[in-house]
């Protein structure tokens, strides 16, 4: 049987992120003791996911926010950005340069990518300047 099939009784609305168009339901499945959290995603791709009540999913627009913001706080450059209003990517590099060894130039960069029913992360990496 299919969580769509199964009765899920709401015991408490999270709307925290509801002018995101994010509603977080806690609850149970047909009176099971596990208790789950229900997210319903009203942006980019419309749907309902089914996680742990401790999940809290951060929409594109925050992670937009925090990414913008360690930029500037940093002097990083946004070389790519995408938002499609479930998924968030950007690549942010430093404006110094340094060498490896003579002649090989670099760049420090950041990767940052959030999905709003999966995780938000930060990689570092090193951009080489071709």
């Amino acid at each position: 049987m299919s969580t769509r099939e199964m009765q899920f009784r709401v015991e408490g609305v999270d709307n925290i992120w509801s002018n995101y168009g994010i509603v977080q339901k806690v609850g149970s499945f047909e009176g099971m003791p596990k208790r789950y959290k229900v997210i319903e995603i009203r942006t980019g791709r419309p749907q309902d996911v089914v996680k742990s009540p401790g999940f809290m999913p951060v929409p594109t627009a925050v992670s937009r926010q925090i990414t913008h913001g360690v930029a500037k706080e940093l002097g990083l450059e946004i070389l790519r950005e995408d938002d499609d209003g479930f998924t968030y990517y950007a690549e942010l590099a430093s404006k110094a340069t340094g060498e490896v060894e003579v002649g090989d130039l670099v760049r420090w960069g950041v990767a940052v990518s959030n999905r709003v029913t999966g995780n938000f992360r930060a990689d570092g990496y090193m951009l080489r300047l071709a």
